[in-house]
């Protein structure tokens, strides 16, 4: 697969320098996401697969190719999240104020043209989600991961198979050049459909580990809510530092608290403690529960499980938590990424559609898939 993919880049940037394009073309090979070890994939050294929120799952790796780049063949280490590629390629061929440009995305172009640029992007949101709760965020060198993790979350180490050089140089000879060009100039149509494998859905055992991590959570914060112990009683101050709509709620709980007790206190007359009165832990009152966070656009969230930290400038593995010898760090990171949960969208996710089936274009993927949908201002 990979000597054929060679093969048809080799003859596509041959057409652009034949038909005068290729001085003014940019070629950009990227990844959306680590590698699916059961899928064939691997991310060693890095930690974890497609799916979870480790560098072996999150990190990408790719080349930009250009006769426009002002310097080449150097290994650019700058911090790039995808939504980055729409404004850097915008910006590359002098469309930087489109009002389509994503407004998430940082503009890379002359950083990426010229490495004496200084980095545009200090900070990446790996993934902010409600439920099951998760999430990723990384400010400089440190990076928290907060939330569901799964048993994907190790070190995968690779499958390599034994090279037998003898099969190697046999299957070598065979492909010529001749017989390559006359394979992949034959049109692929209809008639392909039967050797394809179209139906492959890679995403399906991640979505349902998703869901059985949900169901999980939903439990273990009912329990928790229960023994008025959640995580949340535990963090509330410091949400309210980031979240300015909290302390208007808090005051008023508070106003509310001191009326109704003086109520209580001029009917039983004195605020003594009574027989069988228990401090609850955690805080007082049988009314202190879980309390779901709100944000701009309605959608609410229940933060939950554990968080870790990780220096990934001296620890790019991510083998060695330092969250408990870094408190002020971690602190700074989880509002941080509380502070971007105000501004998280609604889940958009449609039913699946045949739409686009290769059937219905000849072959092909095709349009008609991707529905307009308008995002809340």
């Amino acid at each position: 697969m990979v000597s054929s993919l060679d093969h048809a880049v080799d003859r596509v940037v041959k057409s652009l320098k034949e038909t005068g394009y290729y001085d003014n073309t940019i070629i950009v090979f990227t990844t959306d996401n680590g590698g699916a070890v059961k899928m064939g994939g691997n991310n060693m050294p890095l930690r974890g697969t497609k799916g979870t929120l480790f560098e072996g799952g999150t990190r990408g790796i790719g080349f930009v190719h250009s006769p426009l780049l002002q310097k080449t063949g150097y290994t650019n280490l700058n911090l790039m999240h995808a939504v980055d590629w729409l404004p850097t390629l915008m910006s590359a061929i002098g469309k930087n104020n489109l009002a389509t440009s994503a407004l998430d995305g940082v503009n890379q172009w002359q950083a990426i043209s010229n490495p004496s640029v200084a980095a545009p992007r200090n900070e990446i949101v790996y993934n902010i989600k409600e439920r099951p709760f998760m999430a990723a965020i990384r400010m400089g060198d440190y990076k928290m991961i907060w939330g569901s993790r799964t048993v994907k979350n190790i070190w995968f180490p690779a499958k390599e198979e034994v090279l037998n050089t003898a099969l190697c140089d046999q299957v070598k000879k065979t492909r010529t050049q001749a017989n390559r060009t006359l394979i992949s100039n034959a049109p692929r149509g209809m008639e392909t459909m039967d050797v394809l494998n179209l139906n492959v859905d890679e995403d399906k055992e991640y979505e349902d580990e998703y869901d059985n991590l949900a169901r999980m959570q939903e439990i273990d914060l009912e329990e928790q809510e229960y023994d008025n112990q959640t995580e949340l009683d535990e963090d509330l101050d410091i949400v309210q530092s980031v979240m300015s709509l909290f302390e208007s709620e808090k005051s008023t709980r508070m106003a509310r608290s001191t009326r109704e007790g003086r109520g209580k206190n001029n009917k039983k007359g004195g605020g003594g403690k009574k027989k069988g009165d228990k401090k609850k832990k955690g805080g007082s009152g049988k009314n202190k529960k879980n309390i779901p966070l709100p944000n701009n656009y309605g959608v609410i969230i229940k933060t939950w499980g554990q968080k870790m930290l990780f220096n990934l400038q001296e620890d790019p593995e991510e083998r060695v938590d330092i969250s408990a010898d870094n408190p002020d760090i971690l602190e700074k990171l989880k509002a941080r990424a509380v502070e971007h949960f105000l501004n998280l969208q609604p889940q958009f996710t449609p039913d699946d559609t045949q739409k686009g089936n290769p059937l219905h274009w000849g072959g092909y993927w095709g349009p008609g898939w991707c529905d307009l949908h308008t995002v809340q201002d």
